[in-house]
């Protein structure tokens, strides 16, 4: 028998000890903005191998706790996409969609160069199809 999770609480912890506290094939969906670090501030290259190895760890976690039939969203930096999108693929999961969420309202541009004004959302799922209304148009997807 399952233990059902209470709903609209906020757990704080370490994300990958917390996800291991939950039953195999549980969860339905998964939305989540993993953090971006200033790559600046650290070491270089003692910080890209953890950052990977802990996107791994996790998304390991997320692999175990989902049902068979379920839909994931993640939020990932434009600049390191590829590497996750490659991450993703490796660990077993289907791409369905790699959704451009476009900043209409972003500033246009700050000193030598451009403003981000866009992220990226991995669309992952076993196949399930979502629910979407038969007519919608861009307005749906607007940033403001």
């Amino acid at each position: 028998m399952i233990k059902f999770m209470e709903i609209n609480k906020i757990i704080k912890g370490d994300v990958i000890e917390e996800l291991k506290k939950i039953p195999d094939k549980s969860i339905d969906l998964v939305i989540t903005d993993p953090f971006y670090v200033p790559k600046s501030k650290f070491e270089w290259e003692t910080f890209d191998n953890w950052f990977w190895n802990w996107n791994k760890e996790w998304l390991k976690e997320i692999k175990r706790i989902v049902k068979d039939d379920f839909q994931m969203f993640i939020s990932f930096s434009s600049e390191d996409m590829a590497r996750f999108d490659l991450l993703l693929q490796e660990l077993g999961f289907t791409i369905q969609s790699r959704i451009v969420w476009n900043y209409r309202n972003a500033a246009k541009g700050v000193g030598k160069g451009f403003a981000k004004t866009y992220e990226f959302i991995f669309h992952c799922s076993s196949g399930k199809k979502l629910n979407f209304p038969e007519k919608w148009d861009d307005r749906r997807f607007d940033v403001k």
